[in-house]
């Protein structure tokens, strides 16, 4: 009752305005609710400014010369001269067939004539409105229904109901939203009660966004209906737009209704919400409620900026000596220094000369969040060079030079290149520097790019800068990369050069990429034929087979003591097992017997098993005893454990070797006690004949 009074009072004080369009619908982002009517007396004075014309092109030129408070009803004084023919006939010459849904722009001629002609279709003969959007294959099927059922709803919303169950599912889906919105707006506890019975499907925000409408008309009953839900989304929504609603009128109010809430975690968000809108609409304001009460600036939720931070940002676009003194002001020291960075992150260019001689008479941490402020590096490239000269020599202003150079790489990837060199390597991330120079530089120019990367001393750049050139030459060209290739002298990067290639390539022609690929020889080649299979593993895993069969075929024994063409090939056959397991089985068969075909082996048979245990258990036991069936059968375990774990438990103790016998064993043993099978398992623990006593006492401690 206590969240109610507080409430009552608020509405009664301030009155609260909160719509639906803040919220999406279950429409495309080009469709929108049209917008009012305007009075007939704006039409008629918008119809005798306006001359008359039949195209919708021509009528749209004629808006966009008026003035924007005179076009929205001099679009609807046009087509309420019009019959439906000419509706339709407008709608149809429309080639941009859907606007802005809630956000559609008031000086946007075509946005208002169209939803002016839905408008006025729908308020003459809805039903005929419905079936021209039935009709419609594009966004003009979601114009159409809307309005039509928006309309309908406002005549009778029992009968509107009645006609959307008429639709088929899909165009249901597409109706759904507005037409519940629509009648929340005039009946929201209707609205609300229908919404929550939609709460199973992928109707979003709807609870919320009716709640929100119900406030406005009977506050106590919207606050009775929030109170009797339970704790989970549709709450948490609903909380949110309480709490949106009432900061946006009155935050004094809204923040003692907040702190009424009896949930902490509730009382937290909605404070932290209050807040968090009041930061906007009066920062000094927030600044002052800050600093009497440092807990209105928490939040559990990371994506939350209410807090000192936003209060400085907005206070220091409004009044940059305010904020600075509010910044100083704070005793805390994590507030001081998040207020401080800050004011730098937003006011810098404008202020630097004041933030460098203030950063100069602060400790080392608060000066650096001066320095460094919460946005420094999205300053333009010339402000951010001055503001580095300022910093005192040392590693900020060395940080700070390696951001430029990094940032300037995609304005002037030459003047950032000329930089790079002055740029100490423990400052910032190196290596990705030269990445992002060579990246800028090859949308500009390859040749050049390559050949600037091919000249840095540091090889680990020098191999990051060169793969980065060339992946960016074949995106345009990968057959004039290729040819280039050659030219590269160190081996080991004209591998990774190779790489690049052939993963561009195998997107855009992958029977080219291939056959360029077998072109190639030794570790290039490799390289290669592993980013296409790669490439190709899920969109054609017959060809993805075809290139990894022949990169087995050319891998040496040396090879293969490479944890990465072990990982790589045991990863494809994974692959190749969930839409093809009995061909992943095969190819796995064809692999070198060692540690390679048993990840194959145990790759094909896990994945096999959660779909077709079945299939899985009857291939499982054709293979062969040793240590290939060992991998398998653990990997066979594993998977179905979680559904039967006494047919895991069998399959483990099958296992020969007695370490992953055991490891099985322990798994399925802890798979049975979690499903209410201790007995059971420890019955199978004593039967099984493959343990030591000492193995069964240690086992059974799983299921204690």
């Amino acid at each position: 009752m206590k969240q109610k009074l507080v409430w009552l009072a608020f509405v009664a004080g301030s009155g609260i305005g909160f719509g639906v369009g803040a919220f999406s619908h279950n429409t495309p982002p080009s469709v929108a609710t049209p917008p009012p009517v305007q009075a007939a007396g704006s039409r008629q004075a918008a119809a005798a400014a306006l001359p008359g014309h039949s195209s919708f092109a021509d009528l749209s030129k004629q808006l966009a010369r008026l003035s924007v408070a005179r076009r929205k009803a001099s679009a609807t004084a046009i087509v309420d001269r019009m019959g439906l023919g000419e509706l339709r006939k407008l709608v149809l010459e429309n080639q941009n067939t859907g606007y802005y849904n809630g956000d559609y722009v008031p000086n946007d001629a075509e946005s208002l004539l169209q939803a002016a002609a839905y408008e006025k279709w729908a308020e003459t003969d809805p039903e005929d409105l419905i079936a021209f959007g039935l009709s419609q294959t594009n966004t003009r099927r979601y114009a159409a229904l809307n309005a039509a059922f928006a309309a309908l709803a406002r005549l009778d919303p029992e009968a509107a109901l009645a006609r959307m169950s008429r639709l088929d599912p899909d165009n249901r889906e597409i109706v759904r939203d507005r037409l519940i919105c629509s009648i929340a707006e005039n009946d929201p506890q209707r609205g609300f009660e229908l919404a929550m019975a939609e709460t199973g499907s992928d109707s979003r925000n709807l609870p919320a966004q009716a709640l929100a409408q119900w406030i406005k008309s009977d506050s106590e009953a919207a606050l009775d209906a929030f109170a009797a839900l339970p704790k989970g989304r549709i709450r948490a929504q609903c909380l949110e737009s309480i709490v949106s609603a009432m900061a946006s009128r009155n935050s004094d109010a809204a923040l003692a209704w907040a702190g009424s809430l009896t949930a902490a975690d509730e009382r937290q968000k909605a404070r932290a919400g209050v807040m968090g809108i009041l930061s906007y609409q009066n920062p000094e304001k927030a600044m002052d409620m800050l600093l009497k009460d440092a807990s209105l600036g928490k939040s559990d939720d990371p994506f939350y900026s209410g807090g000192v931070t936003e209060v400085i940002s907005n206070l220091a676009r409004l009044d940059y000596e305010k904020a600075k003194k509010a910044a100083l002001s704070l005793t805390n020291p994590t507030q001081r220094v998040a207020a401080l960075s800050a004011l730098a992150g937003d006011t810098r260019k404008n202020h630097a000369e004041d933030l460098l001689a203030l950063a100069a008479t602060l400790p080392a941490a608060e000066a650096k969040a001066l320095y460094l402020g919460n946005s420094w590096w999205e300053s333009d490239a010339t402000s951010l060079a001055k503001w580095a000269e300022g910093v005192p020599d040392g590693p900020l202003r060395q940080q700070i030079k390696g951001r430029l150079t990094a940032e300037l790489a995609w304005e002037d990837p030459e003047e950032a290149a000329k930089q790079f060199g002055e740029v100490k390597p423990g400052m910032m991330p190196y290596t990705n520097m030269a990445q992002s120079i060579a990246r800028g530089w090859a949308n500009i120019d390859s040749d050049k790019a390559l050949a600037w990367a091919s000249g840095l001393e540091n090889f680990g750049q020098r191999k990051e800068a060169v793969t980065v050139a060339f992946g960016r030459m074949a995106d345009a060209d990968p057959a004039d990369a290729a040819s280039k290739l050659a030219n590269l002298t160190d081996p080991e990067i004209r591998s990774e050069a190779a790489a690049a290639i052939a993963t561009r390539w195998a997107s855009q022609d992958p029977e080219k990429a291939l056959a360029w690929a077998k072109s190639l020889t030794g570790d290039q080649q490799s390289a290669a034929l592993r980013q296409i299979a790669q490439a190709q593993v899920r969109s054609s895993p017959d060809q993805a087979r075809e290139v990894v069969g022949l990169l087995v075929s050319k891998l040496t024994p040396d090879d293969w003591k490479k944890s990465e063409y072990r990982q790589l090939v045991g990863n494809m056959a994974g692959e190749f097992a969930e839409t093809d397991p009995a061909a992943a089985a095969k190819f796995a068969a064809t692999l070198p017997a060692g540690e390679a075909q048993n990840t194959a082996y145990s790759q094909v048979i896990g994945n096999w098993a959660r779909y077709a245990p079945d299939e899985a258990e009857n291939w499982l036991g054709q293979i062969e005893a040793g240590d290939v069936r060992d991998h398998a059968a653990g990997s066979f375990a594993e998977s179905v454990a979680s559904y039967d774990p006494g047919k895991a438990y069998d399959w483990a103790v099958a296992i020969d070797d007695p370490i992953q016998r055991r490891k099985a064993a322990e798994n399925a043993l802890s798979a049975w006690k979690n499903q209410g099978g201790t007995e059971q398992a420890r019955q199978a623990l004593q039967d099984a004949g493959v343990f030591t006593e000492q193995e069964i006492k240690e086992l059974g401690k799983t299921l204690d």
